[in-house]
C-alpha cells in the first residue's frame, strides 16, 4: 500500500465503511480478517484471552519456526503453543497491555518483526486482541486508526447472537463515540463521515445522558432503553459511552419536547441529563460534559427530578469549578456571609426573606404570600437587612452577586 494513499484523509473513512459492510454481510469473522489483510497488506491473527486462535488471515504468519496458516485453522481449533508464548514473552506483553483502549506497537516480537495490536472488549471486558505483523514493512498513522476500528468491528462480530440487533446502526454509534472523544475535528473529515451514516443532522443538537453505572442495569435493560430512545426521538443516535447511555439528538424546531421521553423515564425510575442546545456538531464533547455534569450535580444537590437541564445547573457548575481552584467563600458577597451568621446566632430568617424576595422579582405581595407573613413584616425585614448589611437592593450588580452567593452556598430556605 502506497504511503501517499495511507496518508489520504478520506482513505480511513472509506476503509472503515468497507469493513462495516463486511460486518453487515454476515459472512463471519474469517471474511472480515481476510479483507483486513488485503487492506493492511500484512498478516493478521485474532486470539482470545486464553490464546485460542479465533482467526488467521489467508496467508498466515510465522512466529519462531512455526508457520500458522489459514488452512490449518479451518481444520483444527488450536491454541498458541506454550513454548511460543514463553519464548516471546507474550503472556507478559498481553497482560501488561490488556487495559489499553488504543492500539499499541511491540517491536522485535518475532523474527525481528514489529506487531501492531488492538485489544477487543465486549461490555468493557477484555476478551482478546488482534495482532498485525509488520512483515518487515512500516506502520503508518492510518494503520493505527484502522486497527482501532477493526477492534470495534471484530467485537461486534463476536457479539452477534445477543447484541447484533441493536448495533445494526453501528456506523452511527461509532461516529458518536469518535466525536465525543474529539477524534473528528476537521470539517472535511466530518463531511465525509456523515456521508456514510443513515442519520442526517439538522440545524440544532442536544446531548442527553442516562447513568448506567449501577447494578440495576442489565445488558438487556440497556438495550431496551436504547431502542426506546431511538423510537421516541427518531432523529437521534443512542449508544453507550463511559457508563452512560448517550443520545445525540438533532432537530429544526425552536423547542425540543421531551414529554414522551419523560413519561418513559418516570415509568422506569430513570433520570436524564440534557445539555444546552448547540449548532456545531463538533462541539458535542462539550455538550456531553454538560449533560453528565447536570446528572452529577443533581445527585450532589439531592434534586429529585426526571429530566435535568444543564441550564438549571450552570451556576452550580461554575461554583464547582471555582471551588477546585480556590476557596469559594472568597467569591461570595461578604454581606451574605455575615447575614447567614446573624441568622444562625439570633434565629432570624433574613436570608430566607431575601431569597424569596429576589426569587419573586422583588414583588412584596408575592413574597409575603409565599412566606405567609404580612407585607409590613416583610418591609420591616427588608429594612433590617439593609441596615445590617448596607446592601443596595436597587443595584443590579449587587443583586446578581447576592444571587450567585446563594447558589454557590447551595442555600436552601428553611
Amino acid at each position: 500500500m502506497k504511503p501517499e494513499l495511507m496518508l489520504n484523509e478520506n482513505y480511513f473513512e472509506k476503509v472503515v465503511y468497507t469493513l462495516f459492510e463486511e460486518l453487515y454481510s454476515d459472512r463471519g469473522l474469517q471474511f472480515i480478517i481476510d479483507l483486513a489483510q488485503q487492506i493492511f497488506n500484512k498478516p493478521i491473527v485474532v486470539t482470545d484471552s486464553s490464546y485460542r486462535i479465533l482467526s488467521i488471515s489467508k496467508h498466515g504468519f510465522e512466529i519462531g519456526s512455526r508457520n500458522y496458516k489459514n488452512q490449518t485453522f479451518q481444520k483444527d481449533i488450536f491454541y498458541m503453543p506454550e513454548s511460543i508464548i514463553k519464548d516471546n514473552n507474550i503472556d507478559f506483553i498481553f497482560k501488561s497491555n490488556q487495559s489499553k483502549k488504543e492500539p499499541f506497537i511491540i517491536n522485535h516480537l518475532s523474527n525481528d518483526n514489529s506487531w501492531l495490536f488492538t485489544n477487543i472488549f465486549i461490555n468493557k471486558i477484555y476478551i482478546g486482541n488482534i495482532g498485525i505483523c509488520s512483515s518487515n514493512k512500516s506502520f503508518f498513522e492510518n494503520d493505527i486508526k484502522i486497527a482501532d476500528a477493526l477492534g470495534k468491528i471484530v467485537s461486534l462480530e463476536l457479539q452477534k447472537g445477543n447484541f447484533y440487533n441493536i448495533n445494526k446502526n453501528a456506523l452511527n454509534n461509532y461516529f458518536v463515540i469518535d466525536i465525543l472523544q474529539n477524534k473528528i475535528i476537521n470539517p472535511k473529515i466530518l463531511k465525509t463521515r456523515l456521508q456514510y451514516l443513515t442519520w442526517k443532522p439538522k440545524s440544532k443538537f442536544n446531548i442527553c445522558v442516562i447513568d448506567i453505572s449501577n447494578d440495576m442495569f442489565s445488558n438487556m435493560k440497556i438495550h431496551i432503553t436504547i431502542e426506546k430512545l431511538n423510537s421516541l426521538l427518531p432523529s437521534s443516535i443512542a449508544t453507550t459511552y463511559n457508563n452512560f447511555i448517550v443520545c445525540l439528538i438533532t432537530y429544526d424546531d425552536d423547542k425540543l419536547l421531551f414529554n414522551d421521553v419523560e413519561n418513559y423515564l418516570k415509568d422506569h425510575n430513570l433520570s436524564m441529563g440534557v445539555s444546552n442546545c448547540f449548532n456545531d456538531i463538533l462541539k458535542s464533547a462539550i455538550a456531553y460534559n454538560q449533560a453528565v455534569n447536570s446528572i452529577i450535580l443533581s445527585k450532589d444537590l439531592k434534586i429529585k427530578k426526571t429530566i435535568h437541564l444543564y441550564k438549571d445547573y450552570i451556576i452550580y457548575n461554575i461554583g464547582d469549578i471555582i471551588s477546585q481552584q480556590a476557596d469559594l467563600n472568597d467569591f461570595c458577597h461578604p454581606a451574605m456571609l455575615s447575614l447567614l451568621n446573624y441568622d444562625n446566632k439570633h434565629g432570624t430568617l433574613y436570608v430566607t426573606t431575601l431569597y424569596f424576595y429576589l426569587k419573586n422579582l422583588k414583588s412584596p405581595s408575592k413574597t409575603s404570600n409565599e412566606l405567609h407573613i404580612h407585607k409590613n413584616t416583610l418591609i420591616y425585614r427588608l429594612n433590617k437587612i439593609c441596615e445590617l448589611t448596607e446592601v443596595d437592593l436597587n443595584n443590579p450588580n449587587e443583586i446578581l452577586l447576592i444571587q450567585l452567593t446563594l447558589k454557590f452556598l447551595n442555600y436552601e430556605p428553611k
